[in-house]
This record gives C-alpha cells, sequence and structure tokens, in this order.
C-alpha cells in the first residue's frame, strides 16, 4: 500500500507542485471522513468480534456498519455547502450535489474498506487481510497509470477505486468466513440490530471522528499559511516533506496496529480494571519493537534525503529536504509514542483521546504561525516535533499514572540510545547538505 501510495505521488509529481497540492487536498478530504474514524472505532470491533458467539458476531458488523454508512453521509453534506470554487479545487467538480454525492460515495466505501480490515484482525484471518490490502495497493497503482492526467476528478475516482476493491476482497473473506460458520442462517433467527455494539462504536468513532476532523483542519490551516507565504512552490514542497514522512509512519504504524492493537484488547480483557502484568509486557514489546524499526527507518532516510526525494518526486522538489529533517525528529516521538497511543485507543478512552489530538493540534497550528515569519520553510518541521514531542509526553504520561503501565529499565536506556543517534543522523544530514 506504501509503494502505490508513493507511485500515485509520483506520478501526480509530473504535473509540478501544483498537481500535487491538487492530490493531496482530495486524499487528506476523503480520509478525514473516513480513515481516522473506522481505525479508531476498529478498536471495538478488534476487541468484542473475536470474543462474541458466531451468531452474535454478523448483526454486530452490520449494526456497526449501519453506523459507518450514515456518519459518513452526514460528514459529507458539509462538503456541499462549500463555496464555489472550494468545491471545485477539492473535488473537480463544479455542482454541489455532484460535489456531495462523491464524497459521500468515496468516504464510505474507504470506511467500510477499513472496517472490513478491523473485522478481518479481529478473526485473526491475518492472511486474507494481506491479500486484500495488496490487492487494494495494486488497484491502486493500476487506477493511478491509467487516470494519472485526468485532474482531481480521476484522483478521486482512483481513490474509490482503491477502496472498492480492497472492501470487496475482504468482504468476500468475511463471507466465506460466516458462511462456513453457519453465521448467515442463524443471522435471520436472531435480532438484525445490536444496538449495545451500535452505541459502543458510536462513542469511541465520534470522538475518532471529532479529532480527525480537528487534526486534518490543523492540516489544512499549515497549508494555507504556506500557500500565502510563498505561493504553489511553497505549497508543493509542503507536501512532498509531509507524505515522504507519513508514508512510512503509516506503514509502520499500521503494521504496529495489525500485530498489537488485538494483543493490547486481549490483555486488557484479562485484567479488567487493573490494567497489570499482561497489559504492561505487551506495551513493553510494542515500545521495544518500535524504538528498532523508528531509529532504523529513520536513520536509513536521514542518509538518503536528496535520493528519495528525487526519485519519489523530482528535484524540483530538494527544497522539502528542510522540513523533512525535522519532521523525520518528529516521527521518531510518534512512533514510540504510538505505543502508549495503542493503549488509548484499546481502552476506548475517548475524552483523553480528544484531550491528547486537541494538544497536538494547538502545538501545531499555533507554532507555525508564530515563526513562519522568521524561519521560514523549516517552520512546519520545527513545529511538527514541538506538537510531537507534547503528544508523546502525554500518551505516556497517561499509560504510566492512570493504566499502571510499568516501562522496563533496558526499554528506557534503548529508547535514549536510539534518540541519540537519530540526532546524530539528522546532524550529518544538515552537514551533508551543505
Amino acid at each position: 500500500m506504501a509503494c502505490a501510495a508513493s507511485t500515485t505521488k509520483l506520478i501526480a509529481a509530473t504535473q509540478g507542485p501544483s498537481g500535487v497540492a491538487n492530490y493531496s487536498q482530495i486524499r487528506q478530504l476523503c480520509q478525514m471522513f473516513a480513515m481516522v474514524m473506522t481505525f479508531n472505532g476498529g478498536a471495538t470491533v478488534v476487541r468484542d468480534l473475536g470474543a462474541r458467539t458466531e451468531e452474535s458476531r454478523l448483526p454486530y458488523l452490520v449494526a456497526i456498519a449501519v453506523c459507518v454508512c450514515a456518519m459518513f453521509v452526514l460528514c459529507s453534506v458539509a462538503v456541499s455547502v462549500a463555496p464555489a470554487e472550494l468545491q471545485y479545487t477539492l473535488t473537480g467538480l463544479r455542482r454541489p450535489w455532484q460535489s456531495l454525492l462523491l464524497c459521500s460515495v468515496v468516504a464510505m466505501v474507504i470506511g467500510l474498506c477499513t472496517l472490513s480490515q478491523s473485522a478481518l484482525n479481529g478473526l485473526s484471518l491475518r492472511r486474507e487481510m494481506f491479500t486484500s490490502q495488496t490487492l487494494g495497493g495494486v488497484s491502486q497503482l493500476a487506477a493511478a497509470i491509467v487516470s494519472s492526467f485526468n485532474g482531481s476528478f480521476s484522483y478521486t475516482l482512483l481513490l474509490l477505486a482503491q477502496s472498492l476493491f480492497g472492501f470487496g476482497v475482504a468482504a468476500n473473506f468475511l463471507y466465506l468466513s460466516f458462511r462456513k460458520s453457519n453465521a448467515i442462517r442463524d443471522f435471520w433467527q436472531h435480532p438484525f440490530f445490536d444496538f449495545e455494539a451500535f452505541r459502543q462504536f458510536t462513542t469511541l468513532s465520534g470522538a475518532a471522528l471529532l479529532t480527525g476532523l480537528l487534526s486534518n483542519a490543523a492540516i489544512f490551516s499549515c497549508r494555507t499559511l504556506y500557500l500565502k507565504t510563498g505561493g504553489g512552490q511553497f505549497g508543493g514542497t509542503f507536501d512532498a516533506a509531509f507524505t515522504i514522512s507519513q508514508t512510512y509512519v503509516i506503514f509502520l504504524t499500521g503494521s504496529l496496529s495489525a500485530h498489537f492493537l488485538p494483543r493490547y484488547a486481549a490483555a486488557f480483557s484479562r485484567a479488567g480494571e487493573s490494567m497489570l502484568d499482561d497489559f504492561s509486557e505487551e506495551v513493553n514489546n510494542c515500545l521495544r519493537v518500535s524504538i528498532i524499526a523508528s531509529a532504523l527507518l529513520i536513520s536509513v532516510m536521514m542518509a538518503m534525503l536528496n535520493l528519495s526525494i528525487s526519485l519519489l518526486y523530482s528535484r524540483e522538489f530538494l527544497g522539502a529536504r528542510e522540513i523533512l529533517q525535522w519532521m523525520l525528529v518528529g516521527d521518531f516521538f510518534k512512533l514510540t509514542g504510538w505505543s502508549f497511543g495503542l493503549a488509548v485507543i484499546a481502552r476506548a478512552d475517548t475524552k483523553k483521546l480528544l484531550l491528547i489530538e486537541t494538544v497536538w493540534q494547538i502545538v501545531l497550528v499555533s507554532i507555525s504561525y508564530a515563526l513562519i515569519g522568521k524561519v521560514g520553510l523549516e517552520t512546519f518541521g520545527i513545529a511538527y516535533v514541538a506538537a510531537s514531542v507534547c503528544h508523546w509526553l502525554c500518551v505516556f504520561v497517561l499509560c504510566t499514572s492512570n493504566y499502571g503501565v510499568v516501562i522496563k529499565r533496558q526499554h528506557v536506556a534503548t529508547w535514549c540510545a536510539a534518540f541519540a543517534c537519530v540526532v546524530l543522523s539528522a546532524w550529518f544530514a544538515t552537514r551533508i547538505g551543505r
């Protein structure tokens, strides 16, 4: 999936900074209605699906799917009241009803795709999930090649093709799984709708949806600031740095989530409210993996900054290295903090989730606006590091103080050594860049 997304960005880069900025706006618009909400809401699926009896699993998924569709349609209505020029920028369509319909369909399909992936994970169908993700990435790449020169509308259809294919494959695996267990036959003999599942999912995903909207609003605000300050060149450079960072970050966080989120949920169920041994052990295991993986990835990225930007975009975007160097340091805090952030998701602690994400957004936007006139192109990178550090401190304090997680000393030492390596590689990258 990450390779397909990077290749799609490379194709968008053939149209210059404006093409990259256009594609990024569309993708972010769709994802803020879908990926954040269903990922966090999917924690409920992962936590509860495997523990349910076979006859109660299908009504449970139906309730959550109805919730996903309803919430996405309501969110997409907001697009229809936006100014016509903004709608055209985001969707490539002039008429409000067309923008509304397109955003609703794309967001709904992306949401159902992510929800079905969570269901596969909840049933421990790892091979099927891998197949679904792989074919979804291939379909995205194919759609990008076919429709790369047809403007923003084609980029939106690209997202639809990728998610529709991924959802279709995952739904087929789920259908076969339920058919094999006679769950479809039993479905008609039990209540059609699981209202308790609907309530639980809405409580969690509603908070996650709000944080997703706020997070994307923060990124849009920073992008707008760059566009006003330096025009399209600044905007394209910003998108290039942000996308390169997010591509490998999403790859690693997605991998950690697929493996550790079910284990967190299972350990939480066994530990109950005490949140002792099992849960703490899983957090430590995830932290160890995230420290080693992030330190290696970031060090390699630091050593290959110019090459990475040139391959994924072109030499026209080399100005992005000034932002990307800072963002890579911030990514170390973001990736290692993911070990603690997963605990908040597994526990479905919506109030703390909102608080932590709000702190991240406020720090990011306020520092960006405060420094843009003095620092210039590096402003977003500096703000990203500050926001990531604040986020890391929040989730760390929450896990250790409220959830009773005890971090092992050897992991603290490993984290310090890895951070030193990241800082050293950043210093070398700065020297080489000069």
